[in-house]
């Protein structure tokens, strides 16, 4: 593997990851208000908070986007993966963070180092096999639906009788963006 992953190109540009399609982010300091304005009258915290926390949030978004090393390991254009698309593997009820790396070997999710549990490396292939779809939004909890007013559909990764979900930025822009990578990495291999 290679330590950093500036030779795939990006799917969708890195702006795509700070729309608030969801309603999430405009809701957030209601949502905080509410949660900690009972014990911790402090309006600071209530102000705050979503703003520390959405600025933490693009940070950690930047330097996934960027591919730095000492967050995430992406695979070398030589292992047969051409794009990235930074996104959330959907495994149950757990969002894991990281990147999915597409090229005609198939698709393959990179998780990044910062996720609280260590997850597997994802694979689904070959290219030729992916099919792609948006799905129903996952199911929420009340606190999710407090806080994710409008949740996005997912992705929907198939191939070989498997299928994995993801929460992409902007559902209807990335899919199409990765139909248009996938369909000309199917090209290049029929050529």
């Amino acid at each position: 593997m290679q330590s950093r992953g500036e030779e795939l190109e990006h799917i969708v540009p890195r702006e795509a990851y700070d729309v608030d399609e969801t309603g999430y982010w405009a809701r957030m300091p209601w949502a905080t208000g509410l949660m900690f304005g009972a014990t911790m009258m402090v309006g600071t915290v209530v102000l705050l908070f979503p703003r520390l926390f959405r600025r933490s949030m693009r940070r950690l978004t930047d330097r996934i986007y960027q591919g730095d090393p000492k967050l995430i390991n992406l695979p070398a254009t030589s292992d047969g993966f051409r794009y990235r698309l930074p996104c959330t593997w959907i495994d149950g009820h757990w969002g894991i963070g990281g990147v999915l790396c597409v090229g005609a070997a198939g698709v393959r999710f990179v998780p990044h180092k910062k996720n609280m549990r260590e997850p597997a490396t994802l694979q689904l292939g070959p290219i030729v096999e992916i099919r792609l779809e948006l799905a129903a939004p996952a199911s929420q909890n009340a606190l999710q639906r407090l806080l994710i007013p409008h949740p996005p559909p997912l992705l929907e990764i198939r191939a070989a009788g498997e299928s994995v979900r993801a929460l992409v930025p902007r559902p209807e822009m990335t899919i199409q963006a990765l139909r248009q990578a996938i369909a000309g990495l199917k090209g290049a291999e029929k050529a």
